[in-house]
């Protein structure tokens, strides 16, 4: 359910955004199928990091069963060692980075081409592939700034909350609440995001459509 709702949520963000009109209903309905699609491959990117998880942690709990199950007295830390959490935490990290860089290739590259192109999630994997062999270099530095801003908003709504006793934080629970105050920094980040892929060419301007003049994102 929250893999759909964020596939629909972004083509709507993204519509708004993108042309300056906050029409929800019109850009929630207008790219169902687009939405539909990212939501799919999401769902099976997740199902099958799901199944890999499991796959690397059943040895870990049979492991620890076993040396529970013997009744041997021993410390944490040679529980930890004889049972191969290490390993298993190893094998985690490395399943972690691929899954986490796959789906923010989908996140960021694919879904605005979809949204571009008008089509589904496999012609758009394939043209954003080929727009990042072609140029790493700008999507490398892509990746740390993203990472960068989003450690720095953090760090901001983190001062925020404690700066005001937690009660930002209670506000922020809040889902229409938090999501109006934080807009600012939902709609830079979408921003910044569509102001990647125009650095390639008018072909890949999202705000080509855009009908309202007085909507500018400056580049």
């Amino acid at each position: 359910l929250f893999h759909w709702l964020g596939a629909r949520g972004t083509f709507g963000h993204m519509d708004c955004v993108a042309t300056g009109r906050y029409e929800v209903v019109q850009a929630w309905r207008g790219h169902a199928a687009e939405a539909n699609s990212l939501f799919r491959w999401r769902l099976a990117l997740g199902l099958a990091v799901l199944l890999l998880f499991t796959a690397i942690t059943i040895p870990l709990g049979i492991s620890l069963w076993r040396i529970i199950d013997s009744g041997d007295a021993l410390s944490a830390e040679r529980l930890l060692f004889r049972s191969g959490f290490f390993p298993w935490l190893g094998a985690v990290i490395l399943l972690a980075i691929p899954a986490g860089l796959l789906r923010f290739f989908l996140n960021e590259f694919v879904a605005p081409l979809q949204y571009l192109r008008r089509t589904s999630c496999g012609p758009a994997v394939r043209e954003a592939w080929r727009l990042l062999t072609g140029h790493p270099g700008p999507f490398v530095l892509y990746l740390l700034l993203k990472i960068g801003l989003t450690v720095g908003a953090a760090m901001l709504i983190v001062a925020a909350g404690v700066l005001t006793c937690c009660i930002g934080f209670i506000i922020l629970a809040f889902p229409v609440f938090g999501q109006a105050i934080l807009q600012p920094v939902l709609v830079f980040f979408r921003a910044f995001q569509i102001q990647f892929l125009r650095q390639f060419g008018p072909e890949f301007d999202c705000l080509a459509g855009a009908n309202d003049p007085q909507f500018v994102i400056a580049g």
